[in-house]
């Protein structure tokens, strides 16, 4: 099942196994000589999931976040987690990232920004400013609720308060 918080939850699930690694790392390095760590790349976006082939038993993911997350998982420095420019931007509220340069991606023709996990915020912040907060994916047949939905902003901008209602299945958006 999808869930509006998966990037938020994916980061939080990597970071949890880079601190296990971590903690086992001392006793692994003394049997192969060197320490073990993580490297992690994230990315959010459509896969495809199922048996990709005839022979294989074990149901499997691919398409173009799956390989941009590899790519990222490349990109990432031991004990690094990177992710992807649509993870950032949906779980900016509680992370720390640092914005790095952007990079070449194999199967990109376009560069990729790549974004450092830093740390996870003490408490979740939204943009300063509801004015400042604007609605940046498109609404397709759907006029006259973004309409209503614009009025309520407004009202509320103006001093006024009021109820506002969206409804979805999980993972729409």
């Amino acid at each position: 099942n999808a869930h509006e918080d998966d990037p938020v939850r994916a980061i939080r699930t990597a970071m949890k196994i880079h601190e296990i690694v971590s903690d086992i790392s001392p006793e692994f390095e003394g049997r192969i000589g060197k320490p073990i760590a993580m490297h992690t790349g994230i990315n959010s976006g459509l896969v495809v999931t199922g048996k990709l082939s005839s022979e294989e038993e074990a149901l499997q993911v691919a398409g173009d976040s799956v390989n941009v997350a590899s790519r990222l998982s490349g990109l990432a420095r031991s004990g690094e987690i990177i992710v992807g420019e649509a993870t950032y931007h949906q779980a900016k509220g509680y992370f720390v990232f640092g914005a790095c340069d952007p990079a070449r991606l194999k199967g990109k023709t376009q560069p990729v920004t790549p974004y450092r996990l830093i740390e996870e915020k003490a408490t979740f912040e939204r943009t300063k400013g509801l004015a400042s907060q604007s609605i940046s994916s498109s609404i397709v047949g759907r006029d006259a609720e973004f309409v209503a939905m614009k009025g309520c902003v407004n009202r509320l901008l103006d001093g006024q308060g009021g109820i506002l209602s969206i409804i979805g299945e999980a993972g729409l958006g």
